[in-house]
């Protein structure tokens, strides 16, 4: 925050600054999906060095790139530096928490019984219960259910669960 200090030629704004840390350690939390090579790889060259922003920008985007080119949802969401020079860093990745088939009528959109069994189109999916959120995936099951001929349009909704990274 700038101080402001009265002088005869008009206000004068002093800002204090701090340089960062020198970069000590990476803590990073909820990466389930992440190899820790890549972000070892990431940080290889920063050890002992004053943290840079411009750097960490840089290395969090390749990290939600890293998810975005296996059409997985994850990014970090949060970073900070701790005392003693260690980042810490925080991902979320989305986990599929349930799957559920409804089915809706053609004419009203409403939800109606279908004919199918839900157990049926559940076996042709790929896409399981606890594993990550895969788009590329979901998107193939799709094209599956499809394929089976018994539905005219197939539509996926995530919808988060609680303040969890839930679909």
């Amino acid at each position: 925050m700038p101080v402001a200090v009265d002088t005869r030629d008009g206000i004068r704004l002093v800002f204090e600054v701090e340089p960062n840390q020198d970069f000590h350690g990476l803590v990073c939390e909820g990466a389930n999906m992440l190899p820790s090579k890549f972000l070892d790889d990431s940080f290889r060259d920063r050890h002992g060095k004053i943290i840079n922003i411009r750097h960490l920008d840089q290395v969090i985007k390749s990290i939600n790139g890293w998810y975005q080119e296996r059409g997985l949802t994850g990014m970090v969401s949060y970073a900070e530096i701790l005392s003693g020079g260690i980042l810490r860093l925080q991902v979320s990745e989305a986990e599929v928490n349930n799957i559920n088939i409804r089915f809706l009528d053609r004419r009203t959109g409403e939800p109606t019984i279908g004919k199918t069994k839900p157990e049926t189109i559940l076996q042709q999916l790929t896409t399981k219960k606890g594993q990550a959120y895969n788009r590329a995936q979901v998107k193939r099951d799709v094209e599956t259910i499809l394929t089976m001929g018994i539905m005219e349009d197939v539509t996926i909704i995530p919808q988060p669960v609680g303040g969890e990274a839930n679909l």
